[in-house]
């Protein structure tokens, strides 16, 4: 029920900026059935949070190899409170970033983590 909630809830969003742009966007497909962490997930990460978050200097390490685990056992995600995960809370508190990921992104991120945050 959650995860038809927010899918309604980023469709009606989606629909209220494209309409205030006046751009007609066909934004069906544009959220996927489910949020694939390798497809969706990673990407994010790669684009734009690689700059810092490459070795242990910088925790959680997101390098393709390392980051699910890393931000599993680091506590940086809570199932049972989707929006109160450390790597919710980080990506919209402004946090420091060289490429912050798009609202869209942070939407997707926030998708996954409702849906279980699969490593899939």
């Amino acid at each position: 029920m959650i995860r038809s909630f927010l899918k309604l809830y980023l469709l009606v969003g989606s629909l209220i900026l494209s309409a205030c742009e006046y751009n007609y966007v066909d934004i069906s497909g544009i959220l996927p059935d489910q949020v694939s962490y390798n497809e969706h997930v990673q990407p994010i990460f790669n684009d734009n949070c690689m700059a810092c978050h490459n070795s242990i200097a910088t925790p959680p390490v997101l390098l393709q190899n390392s980051a699910y685990k890393a931000l599993m056992e680091g506590g940086y995600i809570d199932i049972d409170e989707p929006d109160q995960s450390k790597l919710i809370i980080k990506i919209n508190s402004g946090h420091p970033t060289v490429d912050t990921p798009t609202d869209f992104e942070k939407q997707l991120l926030l998708l996954w983590i409702v849906e279980g945050a699969l490593n899939n």
